[in-house]
């Protein structure tokens, strides 16, 4: 009977595995299809035997191998059972043999890819055989002295390390990282030699650190020579000191590295004394987007090598001259494994791996689509951009906790868009075609990185500000989050016509998510600007940037504030310019990152997706806001890149000083133009780390930044619950510093668990955790369940309590002589206020105007002296949750009162002010009188009452209800009590 040999491996290949002449070695990165079938002709024409080797400690590659089969209609054995077969005596290792009849060999996978560990499998053909006799050794186990004329070859899933010790007599070695056809001679497969000795009296030994999972000797020797090994790794630091390892196609590869080498990263430099010609071809298996970055630092390039979605591997190939290269590597994901094999030889390249084209259409995100030496996203952070989201979480901090010492940290959020946009540009770019797939996975990740965090924060708010807030506060908190759950924050504040910064003193704790309503907009739109862009080509794509940028830029100058501030139209210039950062580094790189094979040009990046978030994550994929990215390289020394040293070092300065300065230098349209710039232009002047400033490379803000998302959803909340519980319209410095500990409390905690779960866990892991969020929050609407607990917990206060409180606060505001601030911070500049007085001043914080968004249309007017001041506040509190109030405007002077002779001018801009506005209803608030204090004889002839109703009839003829409150205390009265009585 015809026998067929089929080896049913777990592991499956590709191309990328071992071919010799008459030999052929697969690993455990040949992974790329499952149930993927390949046949090897001829190899076992004449017979052939198998190895296998698999280290006695990996416990996964141990339990995989067991599912490994190798057979055929007679003989069956696992490949776990192969590799234990060695001779205890000789500790050769045994063979599957079959006999020379025509042989097919079958690889098939059919199992878990991420489960496979490190394993050889290795088919030598009895064609390869010579008449000397050869052995077969794994390195873990191998102890033998070798003598005379006999072929040695080691095999090993790891690194090992193989000595001899000196002796005497002797004749010819040859060593060479090959199968043991090529042992004796060079051979047809070019294999590298390793050790060499011809006709010597003497043998010196040798120690060799071996990164490859086959070599071979040849010993023609007199005297035995001892064999010592060991597992172990050396790192090889230079190109005339590499090894080799045998390549896609047999012996062309000179050194290895690979994931399983080191635990968890891996940093390493190789330098050599001349510019060298070397190869990279890689292959990767990885969650990750781009987890091994080379950098060739002769030519000052990067190159990015990145896995695929669909679990299988991403091969690539890239081809320099240089004499300095530098890789790097930083585990982020359970699945994370590679496979480089560098080459240094000036002998051709017919690689199998297949390597994507540049795409015939070039566009401004271009090659911000495919190329490699690009500034790719990547799960190892640059550091210099972590600190830019540092700065922008802290100038926002600042501004949100203490306005008036940070009046520009508004900023911060116009960073996080710039940053945001580089982040999106850089994604797309890696995309050769936006389809369905690429815009599911763009969605994905989005979806992971910012989502499941903001649900959780949905959620917790639903607990606590039943709990806490008061009444009103709870209904405009439901009021508010079904347009917040669909991140529409920002549509909702212009629908309403509300003011952003009158709302940061109100008791909303969700003002601060109308930015991430802009963010996750912008991603909706952002596919279709690319798609467009490309389709425009290089020369009209620019001229498409700088039209969408000028356009926006001019519709947020001329918008109404309101538009202006929360409109996605009004921001887009902003996430634009973050692209356009991205399309100079591109342009940066120019086309010297194409490879050029066999008379073609080639882009070494594959079709692969790109990353996600803050991502971070990116990251990058945090973010939002997430954004995870690596430096392009490094540069030589030139006085042109000291300038730019400099040039980017006085940037960070400005943009510092801007965020977190005591006050607002310029219009806000100036100031967030001139922000934008620096950001767009520290990112691109950065590439090169030498010259990434340590302002923002240092720890504490680079960790700040990879917290920022965490502390942008938190920080706010906390900020209103803590002022809502302790009934606090300002924050000393010691609220302040409680609630930045309880946000970067939470905020720590939440990064290092929560968050980190979610990037990691799968797509359908976050959205069914979302969709059963989002399902109990309508569950709580429908059912009332805030409103309930909220009235579980209210405290009623009796009526004696209720005139303690307001006794206790009029005493403590009586000692206040005058006033340096508003009454309440929603009380804002009046222009139509002035313009009514024809013009008039008074003090500043004695004229504003607040006009809620209710839908009655009560005018409240507020006249008097500093006592009117203090009282407003009262009538403020009263009026917040009274839809009949459509403004209150407050007009006042200190010292100033009625009948007394003084302040001749504010009394009279005063009866202009009443008589133009006509309130429904005046207060005259002031705190006394000595005039009116005084007895009355004859009520008929009493000077001083006739002069206060004189002064009262504009007051009363202009309004519908005139209130006089006269009886306050001040500050030489006895405790809570007006000084008239």
């Amino acid at each position: 009977m015809k026998h067929i040999l089929l080896l049913s491996v777990l592991f499956g290949f590709t191309e990328s595995e071992v071919l010799f002449s008459n030999s052929i070695l697969y690993d455990q990165y040949d992974i790329f299809q499952p149930t993927t079938t390949t046949f090897v002709n001829n190899l076992c024409k004449e017979g052939c035997s198998v190895y296998a080797s698999i280290p006695p400690d990996a416990t996964d590659a141990l339990e995989e191998a067991k599912k490994v089969t190798i057979y055929d209609f007679e003989t069956n054995i696992t490949l776990f059972d192969l590799a234990a077969l060695i001779d205890p005596v000789t500790t050769q290792k045994k063979s599957l043999d079959f006999p020379a009849k025509q042989r097919v060999i079958n690889i098939n996978y059919s199992g878990d890819v991420e489960a496979a560990g490190p394993m050889l499998l290795y088919v030598f053909s009895n064609t390869g055989k010579s008449n000397v006799p050869f052995e077969v050794y794994e390195a873990r186990t191998m102890k033998r002295s070798i003598s005379p004329a006999r072929i040695v070859t080691v095999l090993s899933p790891e690194p090992f390390t193989i000595g001899t010790n000196p002796t005497q007599l002797g004749n010819t070695v040859y060593s060479y990282a090959a199968g043991m056809e090529n042992a004796i001679n060079y051979g047809p497969d070019q294999c590298v030699k390793v050790f060499e000795l011809n006709d010597q009296g003497s043998f010196p030994g040798f120690v060799l650190n071996v990164q490859l999972p086959i070599l071979s000797f040849f010993f023609n020797m007199d005297t035995p020579v001892e064999f010592y090994t060991r597992i172990a790794y050396s790192t090889v630091t230079g190109f005339d000191q590499f090894l080799s390892t045998p390549g896609f196609n047999g012996c062309y590869g000179m050194q290895v590295y690979r994931s399983s080498l080191y635990k968890d990263s891996l940093e390493h430099t190789v330098s050599g004394e001349k510019l060298t010609n070397v190869r990279v071809d890689a292959t990767l298996n990885t969650d990750e987007d781009s987890p091994v970055k080379i950098t060739d630092v002769t030519n000052n390039k990067d190159f990015d090598l990145w896995g695929d979605n669909a679990h299988n591997n991403a091969q690539q190939s890239i081809a320099m001259n240089s004499k300095l290269l530098f890789i790097k590597w930083n585990k982020q994901y359970t699945r994370s494994s590679f496979l480089l094999r560098f080459a240094t030889s000036d002998i051709p390249f017919t690689s199998t791996t297949v390597i994507p084209t540049q795409p015939t259409t070039s566009s401004a995100y271009r090659n911000i689509l495919g190329v490699a030496s690009l500034l790719a996203m990547t799960k190892l952070k640059r550091p210099d951009i972590q600190g830019i989201r540092g700065l922008a979480i802290a100038s926002v901090l600042g501004f949100h906790l203490k306005e008036e010492k940070f009046p520009a940290g508004f900023v911060g959020v116009d960073i996080f868009f710039v940053l945001s946009g580089y982040l999106m540009s850089s994604i797309l770019a890696r995309e050769r075609n936006i389809n369905l797939k690429v815009l599911f996975d763009f969605y994905s990740r989005r979806f992971k990185r910012i989502v499941p965090l903001y649900a959780l924060l949905l959620i917790v708010l639903f607990l606590v500000v039943p709990l806490i807030l008061l009444t009103r506060d709870v209904a405009k908190f439901l009021a508010d989050v079904p347009w917040a759950a669909a991140f529409a924050t920002n549509i909702h504040s212009i629908v309403e016509k509300t003011d952003y910064f009158s709302e940061l003193y109100d008791s909303n704790v969700l003002t601060h998510t109308w930015s991430l309503g802009v963010e996750i907009q912008y991603y909706l739109i952002v596919p279709i600007l690319v798609f467009l862009q490309r389709l425009l080509g290089d020369k009209l794509g620019l001229s498409y940037l700088i039209v969408l940028v000028t356009a926006s830029f001019s519709f947020q100058c001329f918008a109404s504030p309101n538009v202006s501030f929360n409109a996605l139209p009004s921001r887009v210039w902003q996430f634009i310019s973050g692209g356009i950062a991205h399309e100079v580094i591109s342009w940066q790189c120019g086309p010297s990152s194409i490879i050029q094979t066999d008379g073609k040009s080639y882009s070494p990046v594959p079709i692969s997706d790109a990353l996600p978030l803050l991502q971070g994550d990116e990251e990058n994929e945090k973010e939002g806001i997430e954004m995870d990215i690596e430096f392009t390289g490094h540069v030589q020394y030139s006085y042109l890149n000291v300038f730019l040293t400099i040039l980017t070092t006085f940037f960070i300065v400005v943009l510092f000083v801007i965020s977190l300065s005591p006050m607002k230098m310029l219009p806000n349209e100036v100031l967030r133009a001139l922000v934008i710039a620096l950001t767009a232009s520290i990112i691109v002047l950065g590439t090169v780390e030498e010259r990434q400033s340590v302002l923002l490379r240092n720890r504490p803000i680079v960790y700040l930044g990879d917290l920022s998302y965490v502390i942008y959803l938190v920080h706010w909340p906390v900020v209103i619950v803590w002022k809502s519980y302790w009934d606090l319209h300002e924050m000393s410095v010691k609220d302040i510093l409680v609630c930045l500990s309880i946000t970067f409390l939470i905020s720590i905690l939440v990064h290092h668990t929560i968050e980190q779960m979610f990037i990691t866990c799968s797509t359908k892991v976050s959205f069914i955790f979302v969709t059963v969020i989002y399902i109990a929050m309508m569950c709580a609407v429908i059912f009332h369940l805030p409103q309930h607990l909220n009235k579980s917990v209210e405290t009623k206060m009796s009526m004696d309590e209720i005139v303690a409180a307001a006794i206790k606060w009029n005493e403590h505001e009586s000692h206040t002589h005058h006033y340096s601030e508003r009454p309440f911070k929603e009380c804002v500049d009046d222009p139509e206020g002035i313009k009514m007085r024809d013009g008039y001043h008074s003090q500043n914080p004695y004229e504003c105007v607040w006009k809620p968004k209710h839908t009655g249309s009560v005018r409240i007017l507020i006249v008097g002296n500093s006592i009117s001041h203090r009282a407003s506040k009262i009538i403020h509190l009263i009026s917040e949750n009274n839809q009949d109030v459509k403004e209150i405007r407050l007009f006042a002077q200190s010292a100033c009162k009625p009948i007394e002779g003084n302040c001749p001018q504010f009394f009279a801009a005063m009866m202009k002010l009443v008589e133009k506005m006509k309130p429904d209803i005046t207060f005259l608030i002031y705190d006394e009188s000595k005039r009116l204090r005084s007895l009355i004889q004859d009520i008929a002839t009493d000077q001083p009452l006739a002069d206060f109703i004189t002064f009262l009839k504009p007051l009363s003829t202009n309004s519908k209800y005139l209130v006089l409150d006269e009886f306050y205390p001040t500050s030489g009265a006895p405790a809570g009590l007006g000084n008239d009585l």
